[in-house]
């Protein structure tokens, strides 16, 4: 039977992640977030990208889960390597646009 638990355990992650970044939580640091900003040495920039970073990654792993439990369910008759695979192209799809709109973001602050 296809696991789709690896998929919900990522979209957990992506969310948990997401949280402290969205509630402005983490300050400007060398560890974690979106790091192209770092060298401009400007706390609001840093908090309002990594924002935008966290509420990306909070979306990204509500709709992971979402849509991995949906193919498990309407396409129960696709073999299982096909699931994984479509499942991962949408995690990748996903975590690209979290870097999309952080590079938006950045370009509309004119840096």
């Amino acid at each position: 039977m296809y696991d789709v638990t690896i998929f919900i355990f990522f979209g957990i992650i992506e969310t948990a992640i997401g949280a402290p970044f969205f509630f402005r939580k983490i300050p400007p640091n060398n560890i974690i977030g979106y790091k192209r900003i770092l060298k401009q040495n400007d706390s609001e920039l840093w908090y309002s990208v990594n924002k935008v970073f966290g509420q990306s990654m909070i979306l990204s792993g509500i709709t992971l889960i979402f849509l991995s439990v949906l193919l498990m369910v309407l396409f129960r008759n696709i073999d299982e390597e096909i699931k994984r695979i479509i499942n991962t192209l949408i995690l990748l799809i996903l975590l690209a646009s979290v870097i999309v709109r952080c590079e938006v973001t950045i370009r509309n602050k004119n840096i």
